[in-house]
């Protein structure tokens, strides 16, 4: 068998564009499909509205009975396996303020307010300002 130089850098050249072109389209089919089964982008594990009791406007109107205000968001996942709408509203005073809805039941699981989050932030502020005083003394 005879080869020239050419015909084997061909032959080369061709094995290696052939095996870039297999390894680039895996790792776009594996980035797509892997990202979509094993991270839906937050952290959170959503769950379909077919699998619960409660309806999207169902989980709204307990919501919106439990603090007052506009709905400026609403999600439903599943949280340490309990199906849970979590809507998000801004009251008329402008604070935004989540109500955890059992999906199944309708029972107001939790309410916090970012006002609520704010006080805790300028407690724990305050505190550590007087231990600054304290310890300048």
């Amino acid at each position: 068998m005879n080869f020239n130089r050419h015909t084997v850098l061909g032959v080369i050249g061709v094995i290696a564009l052939g095996l870039l072109a297999m390894s680039g389209s895996g790792l776009a089919l594996g980035q797509g499909s892997m990202s979509s089964v094993l991270d839906d982008g937050d952290d959170d594990d959503t769950i379909a509205a077919e699998n619960v009791s409660l309806s999207e406007q169902e989980a709204i109107d307990i919501a919106t009975a439990e603090t007052n205000g506009t709905v400026e968001e609403l999600e439903l996942e599943s949280e340490d396996g309990t199906p849970v709408y979590e809507v998000e509203l801004i009251t008329a005073d402008g604070t935004e303020t989540e109500v955890a809805v059992h999906a199944n039941d309708g029972t107001v699981l939790e309410t916090e307010s970012d006002d609520e989050a704010d006080e805790m932030d300028d407690d724990e502020s305050d505190e550590m300002d007087d231990d600054d005083e304290r310890s300048s003394r």
